[in-house]
């Protein structure tokens, strides 16, 4: 047996691409930053264009980076990457679901995994803003009976978002907005019918969540996600 183990050698393209990442991640660029130019990259690099033009389209296609055209335009460094994560994780599970490589109920089953806890985060982390923020929601879930199934749906949405922004964490509301986006649209299964069942236990996860009760939090959000086993 060998102690000596494979070394990964990256190409130039992939050099360039990590070493941009890295000025990103250490705050050296900051959303909205202008890269210098291609020639310029290439000069001051001592690569061929073509090789940078390389690793600027692996940052592009990472979403890291945005290029716009034009007089004015250029290599910009993403100003919403959470918005390009969840929309790239929309289209994923959207596109499993159609081609049925992914199941409604496999989806619930992650929502699951995901909200329950999350739920109760939210319980611990919600500051006086985001009281102010659920008080509102809960408004609005209180007057919802006559609205559309669309509507009920929108607004569903819009509460899961709500508990997910009081976790404080912005990659869980990028993940609990691609799922749950995902999820209610797929559904071929709502109905007037059922719109009761759709906003049910809401209000009381939302209560739980303002007296900061991480425990009941959870119950309510189980609660509230068991209801989808009926559709």
């Amino acid at each position: 047996m060998s102690f000596i183990e494979s070394i990964e050698v990256r190409s130039i393209p992939q050099q360039i691409s990590d070493h941009i990442k890295h000025e990103i991640v250490t705050g050296r660029l900051r959303p909205g930053d202008k890269l210098p130019s291609l020639d310029d990259l290439s000069e001051s690099l001592g690569v061929s264009k073509p090789t940078v033009r390389e690793a600027l389209q692996s940052l592009y296609e990472s979403g890291l980076i945005t290029i716009i055209k034009g007089r004015n335009g250029g290599y910009f460094i993403t100003e919403s990457y959470p918005d390009k994560l969840m929309n790239s994780m929309y289209e994923m599970i959207t596109f499993s679901l159609t081609f049925n490589k992914m199941q409604t109920n496999d989806l619930l089953e992650v929502r699951k995994l995901i909200e329950i806890p999350c739920a109760g985060l939210a319980a611990e982390r919600r500051t006086e803003s985001d009281l102010e923020k659920l008080q509102m929601m809960k408004s609005q879930l209180n007057d919802c009976g006559k609205l559309s199934m669309q509507e009920i749906l929108q607004l569903d949405l819009k509460f899961h978002m709500s508990i997910a922004d009081c976790t404080q964490n912005p990659l869980t509301k990028t993940i609990i907005n691609a799922i749950t986006k995902s999820y209610l649209e797929s559904s071929e299964d709502f109905n007037d019918d059922n719109k009761i069942f759709i906003t049910a236990n809401s209000i009381e996860v939302i209560d739980a969540v303002i007296a900061g009760d991480v425990k009941a939090a959870e119950r309510e959000m189980d609660k509230h996600m068991n209801y989808f086993l009926i559709f």
